[in-house]
């Protein structure tokens, strides 16, 4: 019986598209306005509730765009809740690695896939591998004046030239991974117990004292959300714990926990939450034997809304929240901002070129005057980032990536007045 539905299926979707293929035939050439027609027609058959029809508008998209991950996707989805395993893997297959899909719908497509080849396997893994160089002009966040406290309490100010630690520039190179495990836990909807692991690299030409080891581990179930066969979200609480040296001293350690989750709103239009508690550990050591002092807990939140508002387009805005409590009142403090961004796809079908344009912003102020910089003044500071990346695939899972930053960060106290500029190359595999 089931096997006649899927044949029943096939056909009606094959009719669907033969027809909706014929009368495109009639049309004139393929204009980006006739791909924005169909991108629009597809939301609107999805919310009509009319899948084949959905199918049939996101099939056309394709046809002019076959580069498009996020669209093969969301047509692999509709091809899941229609009954087609076959074809929906098909899709799946060449998308789930594609470097413009955002994590969430990676997450989806890897259940996805595994719900249409009918596989169960208990374990599973996928990760990444990166290794990149970049060159900053200021990577130590040195200020170009300092302020500490005189005769009489008086502040006075240093010129950053009279430093030990100038804003001087250096080039660094790095290597880092992730890796994903993930244990089914044998249910219907496809609920799995995830472990991830990742950890990297970086060492400076000149710098060695900001060298840089970190190791970082989240265990949870994923509980997935939505039909069993092409789920919309998932949440996972989680425990967490992360190792951070600097130039081969331990800086600090951390454990914690939190919950984090994502909702597919509509079609192409995503939902992310995070929420998460560290207990952080700072030690102390030779060059920085006050650290210690910025022990404590740690609290963080996070809202991030996606949306494809055209086939090769695709806008991003988020909000964040931090609080840091410390030993010493002048290192705690309330962080808030947010970052909207434009991800694009760039060039022809057989090159594809991925670029993305971010802004972030992020406004920190602390509980207390630091009576070393300044006995009366709070640190209160405005961090400003403006990045521009570009990904570019070589190899089906094989990427090189280009990336350019210019960081501002503006301070009531000079101490803390920076500005640094980031360009980086790197190569990306996924597996």
């Amino acid at each position: 019986m089931r096997r006649w539905s899927r044949i029943a299926v096939s056909a009606l979707l094959f009719s669907t598209f033969m027809q909706a293929s014929s009368a495109h035939a009639q049309e004139e050439a393929v204009t980006p306005d006739r791909t924005e027609q169909w991108f629009a027609e597809a939301r609107a058959q999805v919310a009509a509730g009319n899948l084949p029809g959905a199918v049939a508008a996101l099939e056309r998209v394709l046809l002019a765009n076959p580069s498009l991950a996020n669209i093969r996707l969301e047509l692999a989805l509709l091809y899941l809740r229609l009954g087609n395993a076959e074809l929906a893997q098909s899709y799946l297959e060449a998308v789930v690695d594609a470097p413009d899909v955002p994590q969430p719908a990676r997450i989806r497509a890897r259940g996805a896939l595994a719900q249409a080849r009918g596989e169960r396997r208990r374990l599973s893994a996928s990760g990444i591998l990166q290794v990149g160089a970049q060159y900053q002009s200021n990577p130590n966040g040195s200020p170009a004046a300092i302020s500490i406290v005189g005769p009489g309490g008086v502040p006075v100010i240093l010129d950053g030239s009279q430093l030990s630690i100038r804003p001087d520039g250096d080039a660094s190179g790095s290597v880092s991974g992730s890796l994903e495990l993930r244990y089914d836990l044998g249910s219907q909807r496809g609920h799995d117990l995830v472990a991830n692991i990742s950890g990297g690299y970086s060492g400076y030409a000149e710098l060695s004292a900001i060298d840089a080891l970190y190791v970082s581990g989240q265990i949870g179930p994923r509980l997935f959300l939505g039909p069993a066969t092409a789920p919309d979200g998932f949440v996972r609480p989680f425990g967490s714990a992360t190792y951070l040296a600097l130039g081969q001293d331990s800086y600090f350690h951390a454990v914690g926990g939190g919950i984090s989750a994502s909702r597919q709103l509509s079609l192409f239009t995503a939902l992310s939450a995070r929420a998460s508690y560290e207990r952080r550990d700072y030690q102390n050591s030779d060059r920085r034997p006050t650290a210690s002092e910025q022990t404590g807990n740690y609290y963080g939140g996070s809202v991030d809304l996606g949306w494809q508002v055209r086939p090769r387009t695709r806008l991003t805005i988020g909000g964040l929240y931090e609080r840091a409590d410390a030993r010493r009142d002048y290192w705690s403090r309330d962080s808030f901002g947010g970052s909207a961004g434009i991800d694009q796809v760039l060039g022809g079908t057989a090159r594809p070129v991925f670029a993305s344009l971010t802004f972030g912003y992020r406004r920190s102020v602390y509980d207390a005057p630091d009576p070393l910089v300044d006995l009366t003044a709070r640190r209160r500071e405005n961090r400003y980032e403006l990045s521009a990346a570009a990904a570019v695939p070589v190899l089906h899972a094989l990427t090189v990536e280009l990336r350019g930053q210019q960081i501002w960060n503006p301070s009531a106290l000079p101490n803390y007045d920076y500005t640094n500029t980031v360009g980086s190359l790197g190569i990306s595999y996924r597996f």
